[in-house]
């Protein structure tokens, strides 16, 4: 990507990863005890990765419906990709939070793509 200097990131630990997602999804939403356990095993299904629950976090802001975070839920677990190691991780929580925007959203992300 023709960068000037590289910066590694590391995983977070699952407290700093609790911290940044619920920055993400927004307090109101996780006032519910049912959603917040959902949504902690989500954080866990994110392996500590920042770009993933930034993504997957921004996903879900504002989603107040159980059954559409357990429904991501095991999007997560069951999302695969044909790329190994850690890119594969990243990869699927990308795709899954792509999969969830809009339609109208992805046909403009989409025409962008093809100019």
């Amino acid at each position: 990507m023709e960068t000037v200097q590289e910066i590694e990131v590391h995983k977070l630990s699952m407290e700093e990863a609790w911290d940044l997602f619920q920055q993400k999804v927004g307090g109101e939403v996780l006032s519910s005890p049912r959603i917040r356990d959902l949504a902690k095993d989500v954080v866990n299904e994110c392996s500590g990765l920042p770009l993933a629950l930034i993504t997957v976090g921004r996903a879900l802001r504002k989603e107040n419906n159980i059954r559409q975070w357990q429904a991501a839920l095991s999007e997560l677990r069951n999302s695969t990709a044909n790329i190994e190691g850690m890119e594969n991780q990243v990869f699927a929580r990308l795709r899954f939070s792509y999969d969830r925007l809009m339609d109208d959203i992805v046909s403009s992300f989409l025409f962008c793509k093809r100019a």
